[in-house]
């Protein structure tokens, strides 16, 4: 049955994609707009492109990440059949693995709550250092709270305007990303990968980029057992995501080679032992200074505490500290973040929407009552 319209509203209604994607699989999908077409059969869609994914997902990855591949791959190239599929897989597991915020640590594992991450996440700012002449460090909080002298050095003393942090890396080839716990640097990267493996990047202002998104601290645990250079490690990591039935260094080598990686390192603080975070830091600038040089992209992200002390020996990597949530930010979250959990409960109707409108006032209330709400 070919993919209608009634299921991209769907999608939509869920946050599954956003209306650019939409766009998307109208224009390359469905058969009336000349696509491709989406059949589906039981618990599978197979869109033109050869990408099988569970129906309940409603994810199409073909369609809407086929520039992406056609800009690695090029049109009709037969020998990079299977680099095609081992990238198609990899997206697909990025988007179900990370359509959705994880609560974790929130106290909320046992609730059943599914809240699609792009219809709630809200853009992060951060600051970046300046010349002498501007000092913004001292009146600097972060999580609700003034930094510390500590967090001031690690910093950099001055510290400029804060501006977009996608901002700073459609600027930057590199970009380290520091603040505290629940500031949100996780969910950056996560969102970054996420539109990208569903082709929604038109307004991102970074290219064609395939999203490569491995976590330090499995990279420290794999060093434990012995040298491990970082792309070594990067395919060895996306390998398990494919099962392991799949080769990824001629992938990786490709995306590096043609200049379209966007690198997402996670959790530089995870490494407990500061001696084997040093490494680690000193692998990824040796790693970036090396592939940077083509065009590629590399983010990583880092708690302020302890990161002074392992700071990269390179100026081409730009630091950046998030900052606290303003409250025009605040507005935007509240807003999103209740009409998906009404949505998530009740379904898109006006039912949910006047119960979004009231939870939105009494939360907002909450934060302009309790300071302790805000952070």
């Amino acid at each position: 049955m070919p993919l209608t319209e009634r299921d991209i509203q769907a999608m939509l209604a869920a946050g599954e994609i956003t209306p650019k994607g939409a766009e998307n699989l109208r224009a390359k999908l469905m058969p009336d707009a000349g696509g491709t077409g989406v059949q589906g059969t039981g618990n599978t869609v197979a869109t033109g492109g050869g990408t099988v994914v569970g129906r309940d997902l409603k994810i199409i990855i073909a369609g809407t990440s086929e520039r992406l591949l056609r800009t690695i791959f090029g049109e009709h190239e037969a020998s990079d059949e299977e680099l095609r599929h081992t990238a198609e897989t990899y997206l697909n597991h990025l988007v179900m693995k990370h359509r959705y915020l994880n609560f974790r640590g929130f106290g909320v594992s046992n609730i059943p709550l599914k809240l699609p991450l792009l219809k709630t996440y809200v853009p992060l700012k951060a600051r970046v250092a300046m010349p002498d002449g501007d000092t913004w460090a001292r009146k600097i909080r972060v999580a609700g709270r003034p930094v510390t002298e500590d967090e001031i050095a690690a910093m950099g003393e001055l510290l400029c305007e804060p501006q977009s942090v996608l901002t700073l890396l459609q600027k930057n080839n590199g970009l380290i990303v520091l603040g505290d716990p629940g500031s949100g640097k996780s969910t950056f990267l996560k969102s970054l990968a996420l539109r990208l493996a569903l082709g929604d990047t038109d307004d991102l202002g970074l290219g064609e980029r395939f999203p490569i998104l491995v976590p330090l601290s499995d990279y420290a645990t794999a060093l434990v057992d012995g040298d491990m250079p970082l792309d070594e490690f990067v395919t060895t990591y996306l390998a398990g995501k494919g099962g392991g039935h799949f080769d990824f260094q001629p992938l990786l080598t490709r995306t590096l080679e043609e200049g379209h990686a966007l690198l997402l390192l996670d959790g530089l603080d995870e490494i407990q032992s500061p001696r084997l975070r040093q490494f680690v830091v000193d692998q990824v600038a040796d790693f970036f200074t090396f592939h940077q040089e083509k065009g590629n992209k590399f983010v990583l992200t880092s708690r302020i505490v302890g990161y002074r002390e392992v700071r990269p020996a390179t100026d081409t990597l730009t630091e950046c500290t998030l900052v606290d949530f303003t409250r025009d930010d605040i507005v935007v979250f509240a807003e999103r973040w209740t009409r998906a959990l009404e949505e998530s409960a009740q379904g898109e109707n006006v039912f949910s929407a006047d119960d979004a409108e009231r939870d939105r006032i009494e939360l907002l209330a909450a934060v302009d009552r309790n300071a302790g709400v805000r952070v």
